[in-house]
């Protein structure tokens, strides 16, 4: 579809039901395409209701829409909050969609959300429209900002940790990437989180073929099992 077709499907509130991963209805939605525009996305799920709120920082129509949102607690307060940036080009065939977020606040509590925003992201854009089939990853940018883009997880893995210099690197909810490091033997820790519910089929994150190592407990929490495991070298 044309950026201009793409384009309504982010700034027209009655076409923003794919705002969010099918197992969420969308109950509220206002996006105001011009600068300084209301942004609210409202959504319920079983478990209860979800708000966010914002405003536009600019708006150019078909190309370029950048906007904050913040998502709010049960009390109204703010969770944590981010900066998005989109780019529509037209390209062969359809759009080319490139869509940047940067978090500008956060709290302790929100960091579990935080983790899961790009295999969230990843949901809504599969609702949305078809998407090219490539592994999609998220890189981590200079100004701490992050992209999705089409290349192969297991070169780019060694070029993004090689020659990087001291400091942990934080892969939150890649499955190919951390595949990609698995294999090469380069994780320190696994923090899994296991829900209790059948999700489906997917992408499995232990393939055969992958070298033989030992890991042991060193984080554990109730509920919905939180287990983090730490490599024994």
């Amino acid at each position: 579809m044309p950026p201009e077709t793409v384009w309504r499907y982010w700034a027209d509130a009655e076409l923003a039901s794919w705002w969010v991963p099918p197992s969420l209805t969308v109950t509220e939605c206002v996006l105001e395409p011009v600068t300084g525009g209301r942004v609210v996305l409202a959504y319920r799920d079983a478990e209860g209701t979800y708000r966010s709120e914002g405003r536009v920082r600019t708006a150019e129509e078909p190309e370029r829409l950048a906007f904050d949102l913040a998502v709010l607690d049960a009390a109204g307060a703010v969770a944590f909050s981010g900066h998005y940036d989109l780019v529509l080009a037209a390209a062969s065939g359809g759009t080319r969609l490139q869509l940047g977020l940067e978090i500008t606040e956060t709290t302790v509590e929100a960091v579990p959300a935080i983790a899961g925003i790009e295999t969230g992201w990843g949901q809504v854009l599969d609702h949305g429209a078809p998407r090219p089939q490539c592994r999609r990853l998220p890189r981590l940018l200079a100004d701490g900002r992050w992209r999705r883009e089409c290349r192969p997880a297991r070169p780019w893995v060694r070029e993004a940790v090689g020659g990087q210099g001291a400091g942990d690197i934080l892969v939150n909810s890649s499955v190919s990437v951390i595949k990609a490091l698995l294999a090469e033997d380069l994780i320190d820790r696994l923090y899994l989180i296991i829900c209790p519910e059948i999700a489906g089929g997917g992408p499995r994150l232990f393939d055969d073929g992958l070298p033989g190592t030992k890991w042991t407990v060193a984080h554990q929490e109730i509920g919905e099992m939180a287990l983090g495991y730490d490599r024994v070298r």
